[in-house]
């Protein structure tokens, strides 16, 4: 169906149920996908329900639509024989620069020459030419080819589909030059002059671009570069490769707004801003944009604005092509910003929407624990730490929130539990080294236990306010 369907363009990943952006993984696009069949079919689909709702989609397409349909199998044909390599979520002749051996197998002049495949491809017809008469010989590599082949135009024509052709081919190709060589003196020059002029159409057929296959990727590599940065916390890293993708295509608003979160994340605070607004420019109706800058005006305790920018962004995210987290995430800052606005029902309210719209954001029940640890929902608070418990292994701000909220209902044993559940997961947080010696003096537990844990606390940050505070207070009370 993503080769066959009314957005299709034989190259990449379209379809019309899902928003396919730069940023999707392929992870979260067969979570997309299933969602998608479901909304359409008004049930839960098994794996095998599923498979066969996208094949009968396509042959539905396919029926109605057989123009189009043979359109694209006519480009997608184009595609399979043009020397250029096609990539659609990165550019393999990017790679060179990162392989010596890559760089010597495989280069191109832009509109000129393609190796190895334009190539190796006019090579292998003249090899079938040269050694018609041994077609039974040759019969099992011809029985693949035709087999195979079928299997690229129907779907999508890019590299890693294409290349399980090549080996076959260079067997051909190494025929046809074998072929020549032993011709060497058995021909005319007005022979050789016919196959030179020959070969030369054939390269240049085969090496010529068409339609839109020499748009490069060299961005989405950078853009591919800044989300494994940002995922793994190199944030600067992450900055230079998103400004980097910017100059490669500066007209993605997908790029611009994960840019302008990156820089906010920074405190970048004014250059966030100015990205979100381009991305606007670029598509005032990327609802993505309208959350994060909600975030920054949220920040500036703008409030009013704020809750209007998130309401924007929900009206204008499509439920039936976006994945459920990011309408999940929407909700969970609304509620945060009805909390800080003192509407407690209303904070409720967002985080019971966020946990109905993404079941499998983690964190939107991690949030409505600690949000109904405050509000002194115990019961709640701990049954929806499990459920986020179900999702992810859960984080060290989650356990510390977690064994604050047992602290509130002196349950000190659980409390410090999770504090060292915390400190398992990052040994640097001092407020929880300061929480557990917090506890320890809560039950009376003597001096040099309660100190050991203040001062893990002060060696981190020595001026951390309630670590000095307590040891002061135990120091004046002489426990």
């Amino acid at each position: 169906y993503l080769g066959n369907n009314e957005e299709s363009d034989g190259l990449t990943m379209l379809m019309p149920e899902v928003d396919l952006n730069e940023a999707i993984s392929w992870r979260e696009f067969g979570i997309a996908t299933r969602a998608a069949a479901e909304r359409e079919a008004g049930r839960e689909l098994s794996e095998a329900e599923e498979s066969s709702f996208w094949m009968n989609k396509a042959v539905d397409f396919i029926v109605n639509n057989p123009g189009k349909f043979l359109d694209l199998i006519w480009r997608k044909t184009v595609y399979l024989v043009a020397g250029l390599e096609n990539s659609d979520n990165l550019d393999i002749y990017y790679q060179r620069n990162l392989s010596r051996i890559l760089s010597l197998t495989l280069w191109k002049v832009d509109g000129w020459f393609y190796f190895p495949f334009g190539l190796i491809l006019p090579l292998a017809l003249i090899g079938i030419f040269a050694y018609r008469a041994r077609w039974r010989d040759l019969l099992p590599l011809y029985l693949f080819l035709i087999a195979y082949i079928p299997t690229i135009v129907l779907f999508l024509v890019t590299a890693r589909h294409r290349l399980p052709l090549v080996p076959f081919l260079i067997i051909l190709a190494s025929a046809a030059v074998v072929a020549m060589v032993k011709r060497i003196g058995i021909q005319s020059v007005l022979q050789w002059a016919t196959v030179f002029i020959l070969g030369l159409g054939a390269l240049y057929f085969f090496n010529k671009t068409y339609y839109e296959l020499a748009v490069g990727s060299v961005f989405q590599v950078h853009f591919n570069n800044g989300i494994r940065l940002e995922a793994t916390g190199d944030l600067p890293g992450a900055e230079r490769e998103y400004l980097e993708a910017d100059r490669q295509y500066p007209y993605s608003p997908t790029l611009v707004n994960n840019l302008g979160f990156v820089q906010y994340r920074l405190g970048k605070i004014e250059q966030a801003r100015a990205c979100y607004n381009r991305g606007l420019a670029l598509d005032s109706t990327y609802a993505p944009l309208y959350n994060n800058l909600g975030l920054i005006v949220m920040d500036e305790k703008q409030y009013d604005s704020a809750l209007t920018l998130f309401r924007k962004a929900l009206k204008l995210y499509d439920p039936a092509a976006t994945l459920p987290n990011e309408l999940g995430q929407v909700c969970v800052n609304m509620a945060d910003l009805y909390e800080i606005m003192g509407q407690p029902d209303s904070a409720g309210a967002a985080y019971r929407e966020a946990m109905t719209v993404a079941p499998s954001l983690a964190r939107a029940f991690t949030r409505a624990a600690a949000f109904y640890a405050r509000q002194g929902e115990f019961e709640l608070c701990d049954s929806l730490y499990k459920e986020g418990q179900k999702r992810y292994d859960l984080s060290a701000i989650d356990h510390f929130n977690w064994g604050l909220s047992f602290f509130n209902r002196k349950e000190y044993a659980n409390g410090i539990w999770h504090m060292e559940a915390a400190l398992d997961r990052n040994p640097g947080m001092y407020q929880a080294w300061y929480t557990i010696g917090w506890a320890y003096y809560q039950v009376g537990e003597p001096r040099d236990s309660i100190n050991q844990f203040l001062d893990r606390a002060l060696e981190i940050d020595s001026a951390y306010q309630p670590a000095l505070d307590l040891k002061s207070v135990i120091e004046q009370r002489g426990f």
